[in-house]
């Protein structure tokens, strides 16, 4: 008797998670899914959240088996997740940058003119000229500009506005005002009329007048592959260098015209149907070159280029080599290698330079932040690094920037929860109950107005530190059983005793099996 056979259950890869929630990559919409975490189990199901389905047995299948990395992840200390190699992630901006973007683009709004506090005739032909120019009316545009002179700039510069209904309860006399914070050259630039988006601006339109959310008018024509107008728009002046919030992340223009699924979707579903869809696509292309600005960018050490050789004895064995530009000749590079589609994670001697972008996903660590990191480090494993005459006051520092040791610091702190990390701080309010109490246990009278509010500082940084603190034990003990403990490092020149030292104590204090390995193939565990 003959049965059919059950087809595979699809994998749905885990690409971040905490104690908390899993965010996997679905296999049916290649989009990321939103689930809560319940453990490691990976035989554990899921449904998925789209409407695209396997056909199974004459059936849709909504099921994914949720899979976890066995030990390719970092911990992400900041955010409070740990993370997959080759992780798809969305490039959120810190809460506290969005919020700050999002209050001054509202104050650059607020200072223009609402078009809803005029009369309502005047309203009525400022919303009429604005259907005229999305419609690419140039005539009626250029004759409203030029012959109802007291509207002109209210007309270019002002917002398109509106008055927001009283709800029943509220109080007042007056409706609020609302608006998108758009201007004409905004909604202009978004059509296929390049010659209305040319007269705005001769007008005197505001290039780079941005709205609630930061958009500006070189956004808007990035967007939608109007080539054109984009180049009207940087000739009059756009800096493309602006930023706007677009789901909780920031977007330049050039991000906007880049071939993304997201970008892709979300155009599909305001797409006019007489738009040939190749033609706009070559477009965005050729806005992508216009916006580019990556060869513009001078003073940082890059990666210059690599290459293949091949041996005469031996064809069929291939030597890469890779060529980095670097401030002087006595700078040394290390690269640490650690499969699993981690990225490989590159590192230059000095303890002043910043993190430094070298090709597409790979960046030199910043000297002026793992030189410290390495100094923290040497504490925690009882390693004392060989003072030097370069140490400019701070001891060991010399010998701590080396590139490898830095790259060592990198591997413990994406790796490993070190027991210092994990202590929370005592609290601060324990056992005060009032802020008056509070005030009299620091003796009120003898303190000065500074002296108790620098007190109160100190009292709110601890605080925070406690939550923060919470949180990470939180995660530390949500823990996958196995992580990772070995990585590969290769280093430009011969490694100095001091480092070679410094590795074998981590390795044995932290219980890892990090190697180095020098320009001669001299291998140090």
């Amino acid at each position: 008797m003959s049965t059919t056979a059950r087809p595979p259950t699809a994998i749905a890869r885990v690409q971040w998670w905490n104690h908390a929630n899993v965010y996997v990559l679905c296999p049916f919409c290649a989009e990321l899914h939103h689930h809560g975490f319940v453990g490691y189990d990976q035989n554990q199901l899921r449904v998925s959240h789209c409407d695209n389905r396997l056909p199974r047995r004459g059936e849709i299948s909504d099921e994914y088996q949720i899979r976890f990395p066995s030990h390719h992840f970092e911990i992400d200390k900041d955010n409070l997740f740990f993370v997959a190699g080759g992780a798809r992630l969305p490039e959120k901006a810190p809460r506290e940058e969005i919020d700050l973007l999002r209050a001054r683009f509202r104050e650059a709004v607020d200072r223009k003119v609402f078009w809803v506090d005029f009369p309502e005739d005047i309203v009525e032909k400022l919303d009429t000229m604005l259907g005229n120019v999305v419609l690419g009316d140039i005539s009626s545009a250029r004759k409203f500009l030029t012959t109802i002179l007291p509207l002109h700039d209210i007309f270019l510069n002002g917002v398109e506005s509106w008055k927001h209904p009283l709800s029943e309860g509220e109080e007042g006399t007056t409706q609020p005002r609302e608006t998108s914070g758009k201007a004409v050259l905004q909604y202009a630039s978004c059509e296929k009329y390049p010659e209305i988006v040319k007269l705005l601006l001769d007008e005197g339109a505001d290039v780079n007048a941005a709205d609630l959310e930061g958009r500006t008018a070189l956004m808007e024509a990035a967007y939608w592959g109007r080539l054109e107008n984009v180049q009207h728009l940087l000739e009059h002046g756009a800096d493309k260098s602006l930023v706007c919030i677009y789901k909780d992340q920031l977007r330049r223009a050039i991000d906007f015209a880049r071939p993304t699924n997201e970008n892709q979707k979300t155009r599909s579903q305001h797409r006019i149907d007489t738009e040939d869809v190749y033609t706009m696509d070559l477009y965005r292309r050729e806005i992508v070159r216009l916006l580019d600005d990556s060869d513009s960018d001078e003073g940082t050490h890059q990666l210059g280029d690599f290459f293949f050789s091949s041996s005469a004895s031996n064809p069929t064995m291939l030597s890469q080599y890779t060529h980095y530009s670097l401030p002087t000749e006595s700078k040394t590079v290390a690269y640490m290698v650690r499969g699993g589609h981690l990225p490989e994670i590159p590192a230059m001697s000095g303890w002043i330079h910043k993190e430094t972008v070298v090709d597409e996903g790979t960046v030199f660590v910043a000297g002026r932040e793992w030189t410290p990191e390495v100094l923290r480090l040497c504490e925690v494993i009882g390693f004392t690094p060989q003072p030097h005459e370069y140490d400019k006051g701070v001891p060991g520092q010399y010998n701590a920037c080396h590139a490898e040791k830095q790259l060592i610091a990198y591997f413990v702190f994406k790796h490993l929860f070190l027991p210092s990390e994990l202590a929370i701080p005592e609290d601060p309010d324990e056992g005060v109950d009032s802020l008056a109490e509070m005030m009299s246990l620091t003796s009120l009278t003898k303190l000065s107005a500074s002296a108790i509010s620098q007190n109160m500082i100190e009292r709110a940084q601890v605080r925070e530190e406690r939550a923060y603190q919470s949180k990470l034990v939180e995660l530390y003990e949500n823990r996958p059983l196995t992580s990772l403990t070995t990585a590969n490092i290769l280093v430009s020149r011969r490694v100095c005793p001091d480092c070679e030292l410094f590795l074998k104590r981590v390795n044995e204090e932290l219980g890892l099996s990090l190697c180095l390995l020098n320009s001669n193939i001299h291998i140090i565990q």
